[in-house]
């Protein structure tokens, strides 16, 4: 068992300016690779990149951002969910006045199931 309270995680910086807090890292759940807590302020964004060997998914639930995904852009806002499938570029940005927060999970795929 895990037991955690958000309050009491450590924050770190995601993609140098993100503040994140781990809830469960790879290896602490089978096919987990992250569970994350992620608040994006006015202003910050996460440049384009992609996963190759997992799904990411996410969660608002406070706020909204703009993300870009394969070209599309998305509104996303509170009790918007998002998934990304392995190898699909994504990036957001927070161009409003208020803190986006999200919940984003990762889940480890075998990268031979999406080879034809």
């Amino acid at each position: 068992m895990k037991y955690s309270k958000l309050e009491q995680i450590p924050s770190k910086l995601s993609h140098g300016k993100i503040e994140k807090k781990v809830m469960l890292k790879q290896g602490d759940a089978s096919k987990l690779r992250m569970f994350n807590w992620a608040k994006v302020k006015p202003g910050e964004s996460i440049e384009s990149h992609e996963h190759e060997n997992m799904y990411e998914i996410f969660y608002g639930l406070s706020g909204k951002l703009k993300f870009k995904v394969n070209r599309k852009i998305i509104n996303f806002e509170k009790g918007d969910c998002l998934t990304l499938k392995p190898g699909e570029k994504h990036e957001l940005s927070n161009p409003y006045k208020e803190n986006a927060i999200f919940l984003c999970y990762g889940i480890a795929i075998d990268i031979d199931d999406f080879r034809p």
